[in-house]
């Protein structure tokens, strides 16, 4: 469990995959799936989906992010971790109610926290696709995003910006 300015970052349970699949079927949340997710488009297709990877040992984890009220501000995973080399991938979809308020920047912090304090990773990278103009727009001069181009992921093609955070020493 990692807090921060009084957030909560707790790891997903069972329990959880309701209010998770609930909030991956908004529609500007599939701007962030993996290819993989996107091809789910019911409730009960989300939600089967989440369990079965809450429910596998694979090199991906899920939290929960909760804010001071304990009310769900998002969901994130760490996908791929390679603890051998020490590096994972990271996503984040924020509930409607905590988009546009920096809690993205919140849970994001704490995600990146619990990579590098708990997880003892060196390096997570960030893919944001193309289409999620949003939070480009917002990010884009905070991190040195590079444009990927035709990069086949699940096999399916897209553009992507990339940027690698590092842990400091």
């Amino acid at each position: 469990m990692i807090n921060y300015r009084g957030c909560t970052l707790k790891n997903m349970r069972v329990e959880d995959v309701d209010k998770v699949a609930e909030l991956l079927m908004k529609d500007y949340a599939k701007v962030m799936f993996s290819n993989e997710l996107m091809k789910y488009h019911k409730f009960e297709e989300i939600k089967s989906f989440l369990i079965d990877r809450l429910n596998q040992s694979n090199n991906n984890l899920y939290f929960i992010g909760y804010s001071r009220n304990n009310n769900m501000m998002g969901y994130a995973s760490v996908m791929n971790v390679n603890w051998v080399q020490g590096n994972a991938e990271f996503s984040i979809v924020l509930n409607d109610k905590y988009r546009n308020t920096g809690s993205g920047q919140i849970l994001g912090k704490m995600v990146l926290d619990m990579c590098f304090n708990e997880l003892n990773l060196i390096k997570v990278s960030i893919l944001i696709k193309e289409e999620n103009i949003n939070l480009l727009s917002k990010i884009n001069n905070k991190l040195k995003l590079q444009k990927v181009e035709n990069i086949s992921k699940d096999n399916v093609v897209e553009t992507y910006y990339f940027d690698e955070i590092y842990r400091c020493n």
